[in-house]
C-alpha cells in the first residue's frame, strides 16, 4: 500500500468517517456548509458557549459589552474579581457582575469617562480588536491596506490580528465601527486558541532535546517511500497532542471516559505515532480491531469519545487533513 492510502485508512476512516461523520449539529440555525459553522460548533465543544435556549445561536446576531466579557473570561479561562465595581450604572445585581469583576481585575475592560459601564451596548469590531489585543499584546508588523479607516487607537491592535488572520477583511474592508456579530467574536476566540495552544506546543518542543523531533525528524522507510506534505504532518502530530490530552482525562468531557474508552483513543494514538515513526508500518488490522471495538460501545459513550477528541483536537487539523486527501484521486 502506497502513503495516501494509508492515510486515508487513519483519517478518513476512523477519525473523519467515525467521530466527524456521525456529528448532530449542536445549533439548528446554522449553515452546515458554512466553513465557520465547524469552528462555531468546537466552541460550543469546548464548553465556551451555550447558545440561546431554544437550540440557536443566532450567528448574525449582535454582541454586547457584558455577552462579549463572558466571551473572553470563559476562552482564556480568567478567574477572581474585584471586590467591588464603581461604575455608575451597574448595581451589582445583574447576571454579568461576577463575569464584569473578573474581567476588571485581569485589566482588559474598562468604563467610559463618565463613569458608566453601558453593559448592553453593542461592541464594535474596533473594540473587540483592541480587546482581544491587549490581552495578547502582538506587534502589529504588517499594516493592511484597508478600503475603510480604522480608529487610531485601535490601528495597531487591529492590523496585529489581521496579520494573524485571527479577523478578517471584508471585500478589503474592516468595518471597525459596525456592531461585531456573534459568530465573529466565536470565531476570532476559537482562533485566538489555536493560535496560543500551536505556541505553547512549540514552545514545549523547544524544551525537549533535540528540539523535540524524533528520528532526527525523518521516519525511516527509505528514500522511496512517499513522505506527507509539512502541513500534513503537523496536523497529525497536533491530533497526537490532542489525544494524549484525552486519555490523561484534562477536562470535563476526557475525564468521563472509561478505560475501554481511554484504550480506543489511546491505539489510534500509538498508531499514528507508529505511522509517523515509520512510513512503512502496518497498522491496517490494528485499526480494523479498533473500529470494531468502537461501533459495539453505546451510542452515549460513542458520543463521549466524540466530545472529548473534539475538546482536545482542533478541527481545523482534521479538517485540513480531509480537505488534502478529498483532493487527491486514490
Amino acid at each position: 500500500m502506497n502513503f495516501k492510502y494509508y492515510l486515508k485508512i487513519v483519517f478518513l476512516s476512523l477519525l473523519l468517517g467515525l467521530f466527524f461523520g456521525q456529528a448532530v449539529f449542536a445549533f439548528t440555525d446554522l449553515d452546515e456548509n458554512d466553513p465557520n459553522t465547524v469552528l462555531i460548533r468546537e466552541f460550543y465543544d469546548r464548553g465556551l458557549t451555550k447558545g440561546y435556549p431554544d437550540g440557536t445561536f443566532r450567528p448574525e446576531g449582535t454582541i454586547t459589552r457584558a455577552e462579549f466579557l463572558t466571551f473572553v473570561n470563559r476562552t482564556f479561562g480568567f478567574e477572581g474579581g474585584v471586590e467591588s465595581l464603581e461604575f455608575s450604572d451597574i448595581t451589582g445585581d445583574e447576571w454579568f457582575e461576577g463575569e464584569l469583576r473578573t474581567a476588571v481585575m485581569n485589566g482588559y475592560i474598562q468604563g467610559y469617562p463618565d463613569g458608566t459601564f453601558r453593559p448592553e451596548k453593542e461592541i464594535s469590531r474596533q473594540e473587540v480588536a483592541y480587546v482581544l489585543n491587549s490581552i495578547l499584546e502582538y506587534p502589529a508588523e504588517v499594516f493592511a491596506e484597508t478600503e475603510d479607516e480604522i480608529a487610531i487607537w485601535a490601528e495597531d491592535a487591529v492590523n496585529a490580528l489581521l496579520q494573524r488572520k485571527i479577523m478578517v477583511l471584508e471585500e478589503g474592508f474592516f468595518h471597525g465601527e459596525k456592531a461585531d456579530t456573534r459568530e465573529s467574536v466565536a470565531v476570532a476566540l476559537l482562533k485566538t486558541l489555536h493560535l496560543k495552544e500551536e505556541e505553547a506546543e512549540l514552545h514545549e518542543k523547544d524544551d525537549l532535546p533535540g528540539g523535540g523531533t524524533s528520528s532526527g525528524g525523518f521516519p525511516s522507510g527509505g528514500d522511496d517511500v512517499d513522505r506527507p506534505d509539512e502541513d500534513v504532518i503537523y496536523s497529525m502530530e497536533k491530533t497526537i497532542a490532542g489525544l494524549e490530552k484525552v486519555i490523561v482525562g484534562e477536562n470535563s468531557y476526557t475525564s468521563k471516559l472509561d478505560e475501554t474508552s481511554r484504550y480506543i483513543v489511546s491505539d489510534i494514538k500509538d498508531a499514528m505515532e507508529s505511522y509517523l515513526d515509520d512510513y512503512e508500518f502496518d497498522y491496517e488490522s490494528e485499526m480494523e480491531d479498533v473500529k470494531g471495538r468502537y461501533r459495539e460501545l453505546s451510542e452515549q459513550t460513542q458520543k463521549d469519545i466524540e466530545l472529548a477528541i473534539r475538546t482536545c483536537v482542533a478541527a481545523d487539523y482534521l479538517y485540513t487533513l480531509q480537505d488534502f486527501f478529498i483532493a487527491k484521486e486514490f
